[in-house]
C-alpha cells in the first residue's frame, strides 16, 4: 500500500472510495464534508436528519454520488464527540474506514481529513494517526502463507492539502506513521512467527539487520550477559 501526498480538493482525486468523518452530536459541518455535501443536493445532511449517519466512533455510512463526483462511493465515517477527540479515536476511525473500503474491493482512497481535527492535532498529527490506523488496522500475517484466499489489497490512499505550503506537513505525518507502522507490524510478525521459527538467534539477525541499514552500533547479550 502507497501513501500519496497531494495539493487540490480530495473529491476530484482519482479514486473508486473517497472517505470523509464526522463528529457525533455536531450540528456545523466541517468545510470539506459541507462542500461535499453542497455537491451531492444535501444528500449527507438528509442522512444525518433521518438518523442514517450519527457520527458515533467508527461507524462506517456508505453513499453513492452517481457521478457527480469522481469516486465510485463515499464512506462517511463516525469520531464520536468532539470532546473525547484524540489520535487514538483517529486511528480507529481510520481503521474502521479503511477495511469497509477492503471489503468493498476498493483500490484507490482518497482520505479526506476533518478540518476540525486537524485543528486540534495539527496537519502532522492527525495524518500521522491515520496512516497509523490504516497500515495497523489492515495487518495480515502472511508469511507462511502459500495459496491467494482471494482477499485483495488496498494499492493506494491518497491525502490533499489546499495550500501548497501544507504539503510538507502532509509528507512528514506520512513518513512518520509509516516508519511507526513498519516498526509495529514487523513486531507483530515476530510475535506470530512460531517459537522454532523466531529463535533467539533469528531475532537477533533481525536486529543486526535493522542496525546495519540505519548505521546503528548494537549489542546482543547472551545468557551470561543477561546475568
Amino acid at each position: 500500500m502507497k501513501f500519496h501526498a497531494l495539493t487540490g480538493l480530495i473529491e476530484e482525486q482519482k479514486s473508486d472510495t473517497l472517505v470523509i468523518s464526522l463528529f457525533q452530536g455536531e450540528d456545523e459541518l466541517g468545510p470539506t464534508v459541507k462542500r461535499i455535501d453542497e455537491q451531492l443536493s444535501g444528500a449527507i445532511s438528509e442522512m444525518i436528519a433521518s438518523g442514517d449517519i450519527t457520527g458515533k466512533p467508527g461507524e462506517v455510512s456508505q453513499l453513492y454520488p452517481r457521478g457527480v463526483l469522481t469516486p465510485t462511493r463515499i464512506l462517511v465515517v463516525g469520531m464520536g464527540k468532539k470532546a473525547e477527540f484524540g489520535a487514538e479515536v483517529v486511528r480507529k476511525s481510520a481503521s474502521a474506514a479503511l477495511k469497509r473500503a477492503r471489503d468493498l474491493n476498493s483500490r484507490n482512497v482518497a482520505f479526506g481529513c476533518s478540518e476540525q481535527g486537524i485543528a486540534i492535532l495539527g496537519l502532522k498529527g492527525y495524518v500521522q494517526a491515520v496512516v497509523e490506523g490504516i497500515r495497523l488496522g489492515l495487518y495480515r500475517f502472511q508469511m507462511f502463507h502459500t495459496v491467494n484466499d482471494g482477499e485483495k489489497d488496498i494499492e493506494s490512499v491518497f491525502f490533499t492539502v489546499e495550500d501548497p505550503s501544507s504539503l510538507q506537513d502532509l509528507e512528514t505525518g506520512i513518513t512518520i506513521g509509516d516508519a511507526v507502522s513498519d516498526g509495529t507490524c514487523l513486531a507483530r510478525d515476530l510475535v506470530n512467527m512460531p517459537a522454532n521459527y523466531a529463535t533467539p538467534l533469528r531475532i537477533a539477525e533481525v536486529a543486526h539487520s535493522i542496525a546495519e541499514s540505519l548505521s546503528l552500533s548494537i549489542l546482543v547479550g547472551d545468557r551470561e550477559w543477561a546475568a
